[in-house]
């Protein structure tokens, strides 16, 4: 991976060197799409867990037991259905989503001279809500492949157009915004300290903190995935968008507070794994182009 990486940006014979944004890029896809496709299958189950329809077929089934019900049924390759989608958003998404908040961090640093813990959740909200322009079309996208029989993404896009695959953008931006507010600062100082107790170092003890860190921010915003996947489902159903506050409103009235935390469990496993892979494999890569000069 390092040689594939190394190989598109090494300079060329004329001095010339790959810039900013194209190793950014490359980095971010690197990171992202590793994270992203290693945990897919969870992503799958939980998303069919979360719909009106998928939490009452799966009612009682494990995680195991639903992932391998879909294996069963549709073979081995459907709980991969829509990871192209997934893949091909993560370039930008991750990019966005990584470089905002180092940008932010480093912004703040710089104009109050340190960087307090108040900076730190306002550099995660700017990148959750700046990476919505990428992640809300994905997942306008991946929810119509997940829950309908809608053909193949190229035909999803086609049908929702433009407006339609800006559905759900609030919903979308307060999860986004709040996981990465929970995300980033809890990442930047479990880097630190875990080294510190653990004497751990290098990638595992990146990914161990990427892990931990994505965990809880995993679970708590789980009501706000509930409600934007609920959110897009009805849309996509019925042709109208309800309001945020109506989705919730109706969930918690007619099915429980429980059901604001359905798919919490396979959310936790799906982000958390993820995020140790995306997070420590951006950290190495990045320090890896800082070290050949090519990030300044």
């Amino acid at each position: 991976m390092r040689r594939a990486l190394a190989a598109l940006l090494v300079p060329s014979a004329v001095g010339l060197v790959a810039p900013l944004w194209a190793t950014h890029t490359a980095i971010g896809f690197t990171a992202g799409a590793s994270g992203a496709a290693a945990v897919y299958p969870v992503d799958f189950v939980k998303t069919q867990r979360q719909t009106a329809e998928g939490k009452k077929a799966f009612a009682g089934l494990s995680l195991p037991a639903t992932l391998v019900h879909y294996i069963q049924r549709d073979g081995p390759l459907s709980v991969f259905r829509g990871l192209g989608v997934q893949v091909a958003g993560v370039a930008p998404e991750k990019a966005i989503k990584l470089t905002v908040n180092d940008a932010a961090r480093s912004a703040l640093r710089a104009s109050f001279g340190s960087l307090s813990f108040a900076g730190e959740l306002a550099a995660g909200v700017c990148a959750g809500a700046c990476q919505v322009i990428v992640t809300n079309p994905l997942e306008c996208v991946k929810v119509r492949l997940q829950t309908t029989n809608a053909g193949n993404c190229f035909e999803v896009i086609r049908a929702l157009g433009v407006s339609g695959l800006s559905t759900g953008a609030l919903a979308c931006a307060m999860r986004d915004a709040s996981f990465s507010a929970i995300l980033f600062p809890t990442y930047a100082h479990a880097k630190v300290f875990l080294p510190e107790v653990l004497h751990l170092q290098g990638a595992p003890s990146l990914f161990l903190a990427g892990l931990l860190s994505a965990a809880p921010a995993a679970f708590l915003t789980t009501p706000l995935d509930v409600i934007k996947t609920r959110q897009l489902e009805r849309a996509f159903a019925d042709g109208g968008l309800p309001s945020v506050g109506d989705v919730a409103h109706s969930v918690y009235n007619e099915e429980g507070p429980d059901v604001l935390f359905s798919g919490g469990f396979e959310r936790v496993l799906r982000s958390a794994p993820q995020f140790g892979v995306t997070l420590a494999l951006y950290d190495v890569l990045t320090q890896y182009c800082t070290d050949h000069g090519w990030l300044g």
